[in-house]
């Protein structure tokens, strides 16, 4: 059974998600390290059903020789930490990060808290396929308390300083970055105001959050102007920036990001890794600094590998995930945010900052399988339509590039056009005709 998409094990609770699935996730992956007795470090979102899932999924665990530490409800990068922290062999994550509060799902980290890869997740699959569910029953796994003073650590220690009052909002989203953002930030002496900050698993990513693209209204005026404004969704690995309201792009921070690294010597080869979702004007604007961006697919884990691969230090996708592997393997909105403040800090304005970087119009779109079919249509045959649309586009001249892939955690089509051309809205809806021309029973 393949289980795995892009990030992870995913999908809405009630179909696959289920405690009885979990269980033997559990203890699948236990059974990983069957000659071991593996420390497995668990943590999880707020979602109303994510603590049954972790509950489950440690006793799947348990059963399969496995010891158990839940560090609760943290960043998905706080697991990655721990696994490093407390020597575990895998790391877990029981989250749909931005997705809507019906979706849950599971991250998994290795022992050096990198998510895990291919390989094993194939492996995985196999022993799921072996794992009895009638063997399941319910059993709590109690958080230990140490672990969010542990993470709160970690983040000062990474990336922590004096904002001398610096007014700024953050919308946790109702979801892990409640509560520990609003403690980083204080002991940061900003001037903060959270929103959205309480955990409520029915509002998680629910008209707030970093995929939302707006954010929460004032209820008073006690910070004067905010100038800075931070959106976490569910798991707070994706990060949305607002300067006085205005919503920057993530090549403007991916921008920000790298001319600060080199402006301070912190980049020790002039590369930058992005994904083919990046906007071409982010690689003209790195090729005036004498910085080559490269890309990968689609996915901040296939952005962390050509890191590790290239020797790069910054890396990002335009879905507001960065990687810096001096500060984390894996994308941390919460100490992603504390580096764009102390840039703000330092430098002023992120879009004066940032105002070489010009970018090519673009447009991004999904479209819905179950829309123009009742079945569900796999991956394999998706991928025909895919090349099927592709043969008939992609004579693009080098100022248009288009994108066409299957959703790695819903079933979506997205679709992905840049270009400067005026007719860009033709050229996507010429895509989306040749796509659902294609698409049957």
């Amino acid at each position: 059974m393949i289980l795995f998409g892009t990030d992870g094990v995913r999908g809405k609770y009630g179909d696959f998600i289920s405690e009885k699935n979990a269980y033997k996730l559990g203890f699948a992956s236990a059974s990983l390290f069957a000659q071991t007795r593996p420390l497995i470090i668990i943590g999880r979102d707020s979602r109303v059903h994510s603590e049954s899932l972790l509950d489950a999924f440690a006793y799947g665990a348990c059963e399969a020789g496995a010891e158990i530490i839940n560090i609760g409800i943290l960043p998905s990068n706080a697991v990655s930490y721990a696994t490093r922290a407390f020597g575990g062999a895998l790391g877990v994550m029981v989250t749909a990060s931005h997705n809507a509060p019906e979706y849950n799902g599971f991250k998994f980290f290795n022992k050096y808290g990198i998510k895990l890869c291919q390989q094993k997740e194939s492996e995985i699959c196999v022993l799921f396929d072996k794992a009895d569910a009638n063997r399941f029953v319910y059993a709590s796994f109690p958080p230990v308390s140490t672990a969010r003073d542990m993470y709160v650590e970690y983040v000062m220690n990474v990336i922590g300083f004096n904002m001398h009052n610096l007014p700024i909002d953050l919308d946790c989203c109702f979801g892990c970055a409640c509560h520990v953002a609003g403690e980083i930030y204080y002991k940061c002496n900003a001037k903060y105001r959270a929103f959205n900050n309480v955990y409520d698993g029915e509002r998680i990513n629910v008209n707030c959050g970093a995929t939302y693209k707006s954010f929460a209204p004032r209820t008073d005026n006690s910070l004067g102007e905010t100038v800075l404004e931070f959106a976490f969704d569910g798991d707070a690995d994706r990060l949305a920036v607002f300067e006085h309201g205005r919503l920057l792009s993530g090549e403007h921070l991916l921008y920000c990001i790298i001319k600060y690294f080199n402006e301070h010597g912190m980049l020790n080869k002039r590369i930058a890794v992005g994904t083919h979702l990046t906007n071409a004007g982010l690689e003209r604007a790195f090729a005036k600094l004498q910085i080559v961006l490269l890309r990968s697919d689609v996915g901040d884990r296939n952005v962390l590998d050509l890191l590790l691969k290239s020797g790069a230090q910054v890396g990002g996708e335009s879905s507001g995930h960065y990687i810096l592997p001096q500060f984390a393997m894996g994308s941390d909105a919460i100490i992603n945010s504390l580096l764009i403040s102390k840039i703000y800090s330092e430098k002023g304005s992120l879009y004066e900052y940032s105002k070489e970087l010009i970018l090519n119009s673009t447009l991004s779109e999904s479209i819905n399988i179950y829309d123009y079919s009742s079945s569900k249509i796999d991956r394999a045959i998706v991928n025909t339509y895919i090349t099927i649309a592709k043969s008939k586009i992609f004579d693009a001249t080098q100022n248009e590039r288009f994108l066409i892939r299957k959703s790695g955690t819903e079933d979506l089509i997205r679709l992905y056009v840049e270009s400067n051309s005026d007719d860009i809205k033709g050229k996507m809806a010429f895509i989306k005709k040749t796509i659902c021309s294609n698409i049957t029973e």
